[in-house]
């Protein structure tokens, strides 16, 4: 048998996405569901040796727009050689 016991607990959740680049903000993910669906947000971990620091966490995130700008040129569609 389980005992279980209802806890009340805060956590964390997404209420917008604003792009890094251009600052475009979308708050609602039913009202813009392409725009948040299509926002890249990028996590790097320094790891030992790593040019950004041993240990660091770097985040960064991008609209799709922003993302084809600053990518767009190396990106490749999956399964191109």
């Amino acid at each position: 048998m389980l005992k279980k016991e209802l806890v009340k607990s805060e956590e964390y959740v997404i209420i917008a996405k604003i792009c890094d680049k251009c600052g475009r903000v979308v708050e609602n993910v039913y009202e813009d569901m392409i725009e948040w669906q299509e926002f890249i947000s990028i996590y790097i971990s320094g790891g030992y040796g790593s040019i950004f620091g041993d240990g660091s966490i770097l985040t960064c995130d991008f609209c799709q727009q922003c993302a084809k700008e600053l990518f767009g040129g190396y990106l490749h569609e999956y399964g191109e050689d």
